[in-house]
């Protein structure tokens, strides 16, 4: 009987590897391919670990501006005035100016009667609701992309989406038709630029004095936007409902 541990003649110059040699391979390319699967396995970890300390990073910058909204929304019989129910909301918004304004998402406050902002320090304070909504999708361009698309000055909002009856659909605004990739930022092409809003031009920091300006209009009051459509300036009007 042949020993399996050694490489035996079937004929001369020729030699047929044994069973030891065969595993030894075997053993060899399996420990090269699990050293692959290691490396490959490192690799996707340390990907994972410089993305999640980019999240973390990003985390932490914004935190401090993330607030808590409650909201009790109070429904009374129609009659007697009497109490039925009330129903208790909680959602988050972002302070977005030094006077403590919150933005946060229509469906969080559009049926509360009382509202409260949380602070990430634990304080609480009751805060007013103004419901004001454009029901416009818009991004801020700047710099070359606001030179690409032809602006007559350094920044506008290029209108993306538009919802129905909302101010935006009032005022005739244009949509975006054409989605595309402009120096990494994905957009609709083709809509209006808005270029002011109540005579107050858009720059790419007067966020907070376009927001005080919206925000006190009262119902009755017109809304005036200035905007560039298909290289055309154009002036639009619409009066504020609440």
């Amino acid at each position: 009987m042949l020993s399996k541990h050694f490489p035996v003649l079937d004929n001369p110059g020729r030699t047929i590897t044994s069973f030891a040699d065969e595993n030894r391979k075997r053993v060899t390319t399996t420990k090269s391919r699990l050293t692959l699967l290691l490396s490959f396995l490192m690799f996707l970890a340390a990907c994972t670990t410089t993305n999640g300390q980019e999240l973390r990073d990003a985390f932490r910058k914004v935190k401090q501006s993330v607030v808590i909204v409650r909201t009790k929304q109070v429904d009374l019989a129609p009659a007697a005035g009497q109490v039925i129910s009330i129903i208790d909301g909680l959602g988050s918004g972002v302070l977005i100016s030094a006077d403590r304004k919150i933005l946060t998402a229509a469906h969080v406050v559009q049926t509360a009667d009382v509202a409260w902002v949380e602070f990430p320090d634990g304080q609480e304070i009751r805060a007013q609701v103004i419901p004001f909504w454009s029901g416009i999708d818009g991004l801020l361009i700047t710099d070359d992309l606001a030179k690409a698309l032809n602006l007559p000055q350094p920044a506008g909002v290029l209108v993306g989406r538009i919802a129905d009856n909302s101010i935006g659909s009032r005022l005739g605004l244009h949509p975006g038709r054409l989605r595309a990739t402009v120096q990494g930022t994905d957009m609709l092409l083709g809509g209006d630029v808005i270029l002011s809003l109540n005579d107050i031009q858009i720059t790419e920091d007067n966020y907070d004095q376009l927001n005080s300006a919206v925000g006190s209009l009262k119902p009755g009051d017109s809304l005036l936007m200035e905007v560039l459509r298909e290289g055309k300036f154009i002036k639009l009007s619409v009066p504020v409902e609440r």
